[in-house]
């Protein structure tokens, strides 16, 4: 078992704890999309989203007593989850659904997750607003991989005016992407179960900008 099967199996573990006690959190993140959905790469941390009451105190506790144990790093003070040899970052957010939340199974364990249209909006908004090189990578990864599945361009089409709502700068992250594909995939390439096109990647990145202009 490599490190990244490792990392993965933790934050599957995790998860699992969490939404046997926790019903109100939704799984959402690379790591829920790729269990439920694309399994076409490996995801290494765990996003844990919340509607109303935060539960990170809860979640906190509740995998102590599981065995796990917690730290903290960053700026943005995010959980490190510590176990079964490895460690991955958690990151507890409140999350405004657009579209809506489904229940899947995960091991035996019913967990709310995101529909592939929600996962779809979720990741074009969050490649339009992040910082990290290598995660525009893996978000538009996931968009070019989810287009597998169903019709990504009529799904932001139809959202477009909603997710502008949570977007300051369009095309700032477009050009970053471009800019850094070749190099920032090269960080990406090994989470990869299967081979990706990066220049099927661009062209399609190009085809969402333009929508979303």
């Amino acid at each position: 078992m490599n490190i990244h099967e490792m990392k993965y199996n933790l934050a599957i573990g995790a998860a699992r704890v969490i939404f046997t006690e926790i019903k109100g959190a939704i799984f959402c993140g690379g790591t829920a999309l790729n269990t439920f959905y694309l399994n076409y790469r490996y995801s290494e941390d765990l996003d844990i989203g919340y509607i109303s009451a935060n539960p990170k105190a809860r979640i906190e506790t509740l995998l102590e007593k599981n065995g796990y144990k917690i730290g903290r790093t960053g700026m943005k003070i995010r959980d490190i989850i510590t176990g079964e040899g490895t460690e991955i970052k958690m990151d507890i957010f409140e999350y405004e659904p657009i579209t809506g939340i489904v229940s899947k199974d995960l091991q035996g364990v019913s967990v709310n997750t995101l529909s592939s249209e929600e996962f779809t909006l979720s990741k074009t908004i969050s490649f339009m607003t992040r910082e990290d090189k290598n995660g525009l990578v893996r978000d538009a990864y996931d968009l070019y991989k989810l287009s597998d599945i169903l019709n990504v361009f009529s799904v932001v089409k139809k959202y477009k005016t909603k997710i502008r709502r949570k977007v300051d700068v369009v095309q700032h992250n477009f050009m970053t992407f471009y800019e850094n594909l070749k190099y920032a995939s090269i960080a990406v390439e090994p989470l990869l179960k299967s081979p990706v096109d990066h220049d099927a990647v661009e062209n399609f990145m190009r085809k969402i900008e333009k929508l979303m202009l």
